[in-house]
């Protein structure tokens, strides 16, 4: 669902689920991903940013999508909620690793 100018509490009422992900936005990008539980109490907030060194040339890497590494709670709530295959990396797609509560 898209949830406009709604606040939280209109977006849990609205909501056909007992979590809740809010996609936020930076400069009309993707920026963030918050998760609310049934209560509206924050279970995860994910800040995101891209850096690209000087001289990084297109790679076909970019265009795969990435191989969750990590069974830990956090590694199996991303997995679950983004979808993303969970597994060990090969060197042949990208690779986002998660200890307890680091990611890389």
């Amino acid at each position: 669902m898209t949830r406009g100018k709604m606040g939280l509490a209109d977006v849990m009422l609205h909501s056909d689920n007992s979590h809740v992900l809010v996609v936020g936005d930076y400069h009309g990008s993707p920026g963030s991903l918050m998760l609310y539980d049934e209560e509206g109490a924050e279970l995860l907030s994910i800040h995101i940013s891209m850096f690209c060194p000087d001289g990084y040339k297109f790679s076909n890497l970019k265009s795969m999508e990435p191989v969750l590494m990590g069974n830990g709670e956090l590694g199996n709530m991303l997995s679950l909620y983004l979808g993303l295959y969970q597994g060990e990396c090969d060197g042949m797609s990208k690779c986002i690793r998660v200890e307890d509560d680091r990611m890389e």
